[in-house]
Order: C-alpha cells, then structure tokens, then sequence
C-alpha cells in the first residue's frame, strides 16, 4: 500500500507532497516541519481580514478518503482530525460502512506521535477510541 502525505501551510499553499516510505518518515517529516514559524504566520494573518488563513499542518493519506490531519497548536497540544471507514446503521436496521470524521482540537503531542504510527499500522479501532476519549466522550 503507498501511503502519500502532505505539508500546508498557514495561507493554504502546499508545502510539499510526496509518498511516504514508513511510519518513521512519517514521523519525521511531522517532527522537522517548521511549525513555530507557520504558526507566526498565522498569527500575522488572523490580523489581516482579507487574507484567507488555515492552521498548518500535515495530512497522511491511506487511500481515497480516509486520512489523518495534524496540525500543531503550538502549545504541546494538536489539532487533529481523521477520516476512517465505520460502522453504521441505516433507519437502525441496516448495517452499512461509510467514511466518518473524527476530530479533537487538543490532542497531545505525545498521542498524535502514537496515533502516526496507529494510523499507518491500520490499528483504526485504536484511533476511534483514542478520539473518544481525548474529547471525553467514551460512550459515543
């Protein structure tokens, strides 16, 4: 499976894009980003309401549609989101799959850098729960 990825920046301009060989280049190119200086630019374009302005942050892609998206707050925490096939059910009674979004808008550092390596491992139960519970919703 070729896993890609890509790198924006703070005025939506891409930044890179590749393939990414394993989860540790993965990792690295999440960990050598210049973050601090995106999130500076962020900062300056929040001040200017005609700029059009995004957090940056990075995306890892599995296959269409289903993704992990990081991006650092600056603060220890990231923002995160990740789209992954689930479960559902239709009028309650059918049993279907289709993608679904999850999100948390301060995950740790330290969790993003484990949900990197789960996210390529295709440990996708992990990542539901992992969500849950960084939004304190165990039970969703």
């Amino acid at each position: 499976m070729t896993y890609t990825y890509w790198i924006q920046n703070s005025d939506l301009s891409i930044a890179e894009e590749g393939e990414v060989s394993s989860p540790e280049h993965a990792r690295s190119l999440y960990d050598n980003h210049d973050w601090p200086t995106q999130l500076k630019i962020l900062a300056d374009l929040l001040l200017q309401a005609d700029k059009d302005d995004c957090p940056p942050g990075i995306g890892f892609v599995r296959e269409m549609n289903v993704f992990l998206h990081l991006c650092p707050n600056g603060d220890g925490t990231v923002l995160s989101s990740c789209c992954l096939w689930g479960n559902v059910k239709i009028l309650g009674l059918f049993k279907s799959k289709r993608i679904v979004l999850h999100e948390a808008s301060a995950m740790p550092d330290v969790v993003a850098h484990t949900a990197i390596r789960k996210f390529f491992a295709g440990e996708d139960d992990w990542l539901v729960n992992c969500f849950k519970e960084v939004n304190g919703d165990q039970n969703e």
